[in-house]
């Protein structure tokens, strides 16, 4: 199993620094689509699949793409940059987006803890990486590392 979250979790990475690198029409769409697509099926190797609870998959699946799509930068003092609250509200988005899963089972302490924990790391990587390869390729990473905090 952990072999199966490693090789997610770097599959999400290339999916989030390609959409950030660009260079193509719709780079953007590999990040958004990509990285929900990895998080649903990282969850269901870890808690497993239920068809019964597709509207909830969907929605998590929806909320994953939002949060996804912006860095926050309105949030920075000049609107258009990002900033430490810009990338602490952003991770603390990447774990909520998963909420609609506490209707599955998925306990709130688990999803807040993750939540609180993906604030942390992406803020982290983001204010001490010069390296946007680094940045990109740890904040797509760590979204699926994070996890089996949900299992909590």
């Amino acid at each position: 199993m952990i072999i199966y979250i490693l090789l997610l979790s770097i599959l999400s990475a290339v999916c989030y620094r390609l959409s950030g690198h660009g260079g193509f029409k719709g780079a953007k769409l590999i990040r958004r689509l990509g990285c929900p697509l990895i998080i649903l099926i990282t969850f269901w190797l870890l808690k497993g699949f239920n068809i019964y609870n597709y509207g909830w998959y969907i929605l998590t699946y929806i909320l994953s793409y939002l949060a996804l799509s912006t860095y926050n930068d309105w949030l920075a003092p000049d609107g258009t940059s990002e900033n430490w609250l810009c990338w602490l509200i952003t991770g603390l988005f990447y774990g909520l987006s998963s909420f609609p899963l506490a209707f599955y089972g998925v306990s709130w302490f688990s999803i807040i803890l993750r939540s609180i924990v993906l604030a942390g790391i992406v803020t982290l990587i983001s204010e001490k990486s010069d390296n946007v390869f680094v940045e990109e390729f740890g904040r797509g990473a760590i979204i699926i590392l994070t996890l089996p905090i949900l299992l909590i």
